[in-house]
């Protein structure tokens, strides 16, 4: 549906049925709902978040921590991954790619190679590993 024409009535009456149809019929008298789109925010979207897409965004995002983080500071997300960014599947292959990376050469003796991980409120994610080479 085209939320735009739809409207947060059409929307929002669509997602109960989903969810009547993922969770069962009590699904289908929630307390309350809340309707979001972020495309219609000032401070979270540009115009051309309004315009809707005729494909999959093109992802792989690689940010250069610079010289003296690079091989200790990772960003690993879905949207790091270039052929699923942005679905569950890039989550999957950006994790594993991570792993590879931090597996692929052994750690200097001593060396802490436990990964540390922190895990936001929204279900982000973030997990720093100490490696000497």
């Amino acid at each position: 549906i085209r939320r735009l024409e739809s409207g947060q009535a059409r929307i929002t009456e669509q997602a109960i049925q989903q969810f009547v149809e993922l969770f069962g019929d009590k699904a289908g008298s929630p307390k309350s709902t809340h309707y979001q789109d972020w495309s219609l925010e000032e401070f979270t979207a540009a115009a051309s978040d309004r315009v809707p897409q005729t494909r999959h965004p093109q992802y792989g995002l690689q940010l250069d921590v610079g010289a003296d983080w690079q091989g200790k500071l990772s960003f690993t997300a879905s949207e790091t991954s270039f052929v699923n960014g942005g679905l569950i599947e890039g989550a999957l292959e950006a994790a594993q790619a991570f792993v590879r990376e931090c597996t692929k050469s052994p750690n200097a003796e001593g060396s802490d190679s436990t990964p540390h991980t922190a895990h936001g409120e929204h279900g982000l994610g973030l997990v720093l590993m100490n490696r000497s080479d």
